[in-house]
């Protein structure tokens, strides 16, 4: 965006714009062909931190003998044509790893914050998203985790937070109490700490199960 444009851009335009950047930065190298005569170029230079540099070779494979080298004809070492020829990759090369990862987002496979999702969404559905993404990096409930519930198990401990929640000023041990036969797993995987937490907690556990309902829906059809 042009730095005089006083016209705010929305979140998604921007993260468009910046895929877009590093698609062009990081794509695999194209070598074009060769100028002068549309042959093929090789490599002339390359490392110690600097572009690398393709040219057109004055030498091909010997028909007569495997494995050498000899000067084309009308060829001579570093000649005009050699030098008409160069073509210079600043990009040295790409990155697959960065262009697979950008196909990953523009598929939906990699899930964003929230507030860079939509510039519209609320505090708590970003605090809830976030304790969503939490949840999977580090508990380790993935989605693969959470199609092994199918008796209402996520939704039985999104309503044991939400019970603990409308009782902020008991303890951490008489939640546990009162929570004893509801619960749905080990009781050391609660932990109930303060009534926005709570919440959050059982707003991701809520949206962990609308997902695996998705996901159960779409594997009958």
């Amino acid at each position: 965006m042009n730095k005089h444009d006083a016209t705010p851009r929305s979140p998604e335009a921007r993260f468009a714009d910046i895929v877009a950047t590093l698609r062009a930065r990081y794509a695999p190298t194209t070598v074009p062909p060769c100028r002068v005569c549309g042959g093929e170029l090789s490599i002339a230079s390359v490392g110690g931190g600097e572009p690398t540099r393709w040219a057109c070779s004055e030498y091909e494979d010997d028909p007569d003998v495997h494995g050498q080298l000899r000067r084309k004809p009308d060829r001579s070492m570093a000649d005009a044509h050699y030098g008409d020829s160069r073509w210079v990759d600043y990009r040295q090369g790409g990155d697959s790893d960065v262009i697979e990862l950008l196909d990953l987002l523009a598929a939906g496979a990699v899930p964003l914050a929230a507030a860079e999702r939509s510039s519209k969404a609320t505090d708590g559905a970003a605090r809830i998203a976030a304790e969503r993404q939490r949840q999977i990096a580090a508990e380790g409930y993935t989605p693969d985790h959470d199609d092994l519930y199918t008796n209402d198990e996520l939704l039985q401990a999104a309503t044991t937070y939400i019970g603990t929640a409308r009782s902020p000023d008991d303890s951490g041990m008489q939640k546990r109490a009162s929570t004893a036969g509801v619960w749905p797993w080990h009781a050391r995987f609660f932990k109930p700490q303060n009534r926005a937490r709570d919440l959050e907690r059982a707003g991701g556990l809520i949206a962990a199960e609308l997902d695996r309902m998705k996901r159960a829906e779409k594997a009958r059809r």
